[in-house]
């Protein structure tokens, strides 16, 4: 298992998927068409879902940044309602 300190730059994090990627991958080895597609499907649908998720919260509430703006409008922060997505 790797630790948080080998994951601590974004060009460590860039490096290590393209050496994963240049490796001997069991998609690489599947001997027909179907399974490759499958083998490289699942991991594609994965990385997909991630994304969605992350496109799921406002990241302008959680990293501060409205809080910032509505200092600087001179307006007082209010949190905004609970909201119920779709994967939740």
């Amino acid at each position: 298992m790797c630790s948080q300190k080998e994951f601590g730059s974004a060009p460590t994090f860039t490096a290590y998927f393209v050496a994963m990627a240049k490796s001997n991958l069991p998609a690489q080895q599947a001997e027909s068409t179907t399974s490759s597609n499958a083998l490289l499907t699942v991991p594609l649908l994965g990385l997909a879902l991630v994304f969605y998720s992350s496109l799921q919260i406002n990241h302008f509430d959680l990293f501060g940044l409205r809080q910032v703006r509505l200092y600087f409008r001179g307006k007082r922060y209010t949190p905004l309602p609970f909201q119920v997505n779709r994967l939740y």
